[in-house]
């Protein structure tokens, strides 16, 4: 079957978009209408499900279905006509409206900066996309009470914060490394994370979590700035710890290769008979596991993560923080 098979819609130009009536259900409708590379919002009434088929001449490039009303696609490559549907209803208008720009592909070279340093590198455009993280607090350790046989964990130390952006290459850029939070002894607070500093622009690290004390539960540490993550509260005697926060997640996803990565504060230690937190975040730096029992907080994992409190059944102790970084891509 010819596309001349198939009735012409009813389409007008509207700002950024075209406009499209669909007048029966179930009726496919070619529309000759151009649209560039670009994102763009598919959107029609919520009672009717559209879709739309994008064509370059006869060659499909990509069919796409409104849910609730809307849908947001990306057109990767140029459209010079489509093919529209309803399940149901009549006179749907569908509009399609360009939204944003195609934003093109960034390739660079990936740096990993875990040292304090003067960094020298350069790029071609001489500028470079960095991701700026403190480091994580230590978790605090937990303590048992022969007195009266109960105990109660240490607190979680708090993910170090984390910021992000497109900064220029000088040839000589100062650079300071945030340190790992120090884990807690016995009874003991965590220590803090180190500030992470990208020329003139740093985050500052999470808190060590509190110790344990005699009659309370040692606090999560708090987060570090900006975007961090907290540290969970221990458990008392038979109570569970909490588990660590999670930071905001990190963008540009191309920094870190994920679109749900998330610096964790650690998780809180047990009390004597709870369960331990679990350490927040995930993929580029995750809190640690809080002690459960009489077993250690777990060290938190990667860059940014904080340590988890120790356990509250012996005397143990919480576990280390991440160190920060500077992660670039230059390109």
């Amino acid at each position: 079957m010819g596309i001349s098979a198939f009735p012409s819609p009813a389409v007008s130009t509207i700002p950024n978009g075209k406009s499209i009536v669909a007048a029966a259900a179930n009726t496919v409708y070619n529309a000759v209408a151009a649209f560039p590379v670009g994102i763009y919002t598919i959107s029609c009434v919520s009672t009717t499900n559209a879709t739309v088929h994008f064509m370059n001449g006869t060659t499909l490039i990509g069919s796409f279905t409104t849910a609730s009303g809307s849908v947001t696609i990306n057109l990767g490559t140029a459209a010079t006509n489509i093919f529209v549907s309803i399940n149901t209803g009549t006179d749907v208008i569908i509009n399609i409206i360009q939204t944003g720009s195609a934003i093109a592909t960034v390739t660079g070279t990936v740096t990993d900066i875990t040292t304090s340093q003067t960094y020298t590198g350069t790029s071609a455009s001489g500028y470079a996309y960095a991701l700026i993280v403190g480091g994580g607090g230590g978790g605090g350790g937990g303590q048992y009470n022969s007195g009266n046989n109960t105990g109660r964990g240490g607190g979680g130390g708090g993910a170090g914060g984390w910021v992000s952006g497109v900064y220029p290459l000088t040839g000589s850029v100062s650079v300071t490394i945030g340190n790992a939070g120090t884990a807690g002894a016995v009874a003991t607070a965590g220590g803090n994370g180190g500030t992470t500093t990208f020329g003139g622009v740093s985050a500052t690290g999470g808190s060590g979590g509190a110790a344990a004390t005699s009659s309370l539960p040692g606090a999560g540490g708090a987060a570090g700035s900006p975007n961090g993550a907290a540290g969970g509260i221990g458990g008392v005697h038979s109570g569970n710890g909490a588990a660590g926060g999670s930071s905001t997640v990190i963008s540009p996803s191309f920094l870190v290769n994920s679109f749900t990565a998330a610096l964790g504060g650690g998780g809180g230690g047990a009390g004597r008979f709870g369960s331990n937190g679990a350490g927040g975040g995930s993929v580029f730096g995750t809190g640690g596991n809080g002690g459960a029992g009489a077993t250690q907080g777990v060290a938190g994992t990667n860059y940014g993560g904080g340590g988890g409190g120790g356990g509250g059944d012996a005397q143990t102790g919480g576990g280390a923080g991440a160190p920060g970084v500077v992660r670039l891509i230059s390109y």
